[in-house]
């Protein structure tokens, strides 16, 4: 199986869609002509890969080997778990330097029937407080997963596909549950959200990035300085209301990284800013009760 970020995308077998973000299914064929990021040797990408694996305790990547190709990182080898397999990827696009990521890395089979994984997945959605179970079906053919229904939140979707892909012997998982959104929120309001939640993400450098929003529909626009950023600031635009982020026009330019600065980096804010930001956290959250939080 053969999975291409571009930037952040991630295809999955089947052709469905997937996780994080708004995972999709894409043949990426990169021109020729392409060149990596300035400066940057593909041999020092792939080493830095290499210790962004080596260092990673959560997981062993010792099955898995890394190539690049102007700025292009593959992956290949073999990994005991889907969980493990997607984790290295994530750890690949936190590298300076890297476009796109290949993930070639097979799942090793694991001898089980379809049933006893469609058990699993289902015990496993059952017991987790953050997913309403009896709104999704499973369906798995060949160790193929295949996730429909419809659940409250794009951070339900995501957590419930998070889930699946735990459970031992899923090869892959194709997400194609819908989002119920029954809460309607001005553009205006939800693009001032999102520019909140960037700008209070530590992982982000939210200066060069532009928000647009229409009829629910988000597009994010201008520079990150990673792959990875990218796809952080691709899931934090997932606020209440939003039916569909674009984050195409997003591109890539590690050089920037120095020149971004947070528009309220020495800004202090009041405590009700501070307690107002929290409130907004936990609600669209499905991890967090319902039952109000005294902050």
């Amino acid at each position: 199986m053969t999975t291409v970020y571009h930037f952040y995308l991630q295809s999955t077998r089947s052709g469905g869609s997937g996780v994080a973000a708004a995972i999709l299914a894409v043949i990426l064929i990169w021109p020729l002509t392409a060149f990596g990021a300035p400066g940057l040797e593909d041999a020092a990408i792939t080493l830095a890969v290499e210790r962004q694996l080596a260092y990673d305790r959560t997981a062993s990547f010792y099955g898995v080997d890394v190539s690049t190709r102007q700025g292009i990182v593959t992956l290949s080898g073999t990994v005991d778990n889907l969980r493990t397999r997607n984790r290295a990827a994530d750890r690949s696009m936190t590298v300076k330097g890297v476009r796109s990521v290949i993930n070639d890395i097979e799942v090793t089979p694991v001898v089980r029937t379809d049933r006893e994984i469609q058990q699993d997945i289902r015990a496993a959605l059952a017991e987790d407080p953050a997913t309403e179970s009896y709104e999704i079906e499973v369906m798995v053919r060949e160790a193929q997963v295949i996730l429909t229904g419809r659940v409250d939140s794009w951070y339900e979707k995501q957590l419930a596909q998070s889930v699946t892909e735990g459970v031992r012997g899923v090869e892959n998982v194709v997400n194609r549950i819908d989002l119920d959104l029954n809460t309607h929120r001005s553009d205006t309001e939800i693009a001032a959200e999102i520019r909140s939640r960037l700008t209070w993400d530590a992982w982000i450098d939210d200066a060069l990035i532009e928000i647009q929003v229409a009829d629910g529909r988000v597009s994010l626009t201008g520079t990150v300085g990673s792959l990875a950023e990218k796809r952080r600031a691709h899931e934090d635009a997932w606020v209440t209301g939003v039916v569909a982020v674009d984050d195409q026009a997003l591109k890539i330019d590690w050089t920037q990284r120095e020149e971004m600065r947070r528009s309220m980096a020495h800004r202090r804010l009041s405590d009700e800013k501070v307690r107002q930001a929290l409130e907004s956290a936990f609600s669209y959250d499905p991890r967090v009760s319902a039952h109000p939080i005294e902050i």
